[in-house]
């Protein structure tokens, strides 16, 4: 009998001993102090990510404003020089008209000498200047493209100053651009 009960215990020694002398293999997967500092560096890139992003967002918003009141201030020295150069009527005034009946809409119409391309001689057009809530255009009568200017937020007003001198005022989005239309013979 005492044989019996030694041989159990000889069984367990030897495997504890077994598994003494070989190194601990350790377990794979991450301690919590690592799952801590990766999850402590991903936030800290998203928060970085995160404000780069959004005023990547507010500088691209301000750029296409800018570039929507430049286009603006080009339109506006078209404007200028079509009514520098309108023809004069009989009466000695130039030949412009202002249609402000509609409270949305501004229409400037006005006659002009060109330059005709194919046949190089110089013609009188007929000019159409239309100022909308979300557009402005300059069409010639003959000109199956014209000049536009599209944005769906521009507030425009044209008010008499006196009998031939307009003021035109026109915001576009923040920016409020302003031009004095002097119509009087020169």
């Amino acid at each position: 009998m005492d044989i019996e009960w030694r041989e159990p215990l000889k069984m367990i020694e030897s495997q504890s001993a077994f598994f003494m002398d070989r190194p601990m293999k350790r377990l794979s997967g991450f301690t919590l102090l690592e799952v801590l500092v990766a999850l402590a560096v991903a936030a800290m890139v998203i928060a970085i990510s995160s404000n780069l992003l959004s005023s990547l967002i507010n500088m691209r918003a301000s750029a296409s404003e800018q570039n929507m009141s430049l286009k603006y201030e080009v339109l506006l020295r078209v404007l200028r020089g079509d009514l520098e150069n309108a023809t004069m009527k009989a009466s000695g005034k130039k030949n412009i008209s202002f249609d402000l009946q509609n409270a949305n809409q501004i229409k400037i119409e006005l006659t002009k000498p060109i330059i005709n391309p194919k046949s190089r001689m110089i013609e009188i057009a007929n000019v159409y200047w239309t100022f909308t809530a979300n557009e402005v255009s300059r069409k010639l009568d003959r000109d199956p493209n014209p000049l536009k200017l599209i944005n769906a937020n521009m507030e425009h007003s044209l008010e008499p100053i006196t009998g031939d001198v307009y003021y035109l005022s026109t915001k576009i989005g923040t920016k409020l651009k302003k031009l004095v239309l002097d119509v009087r013979s020169k």
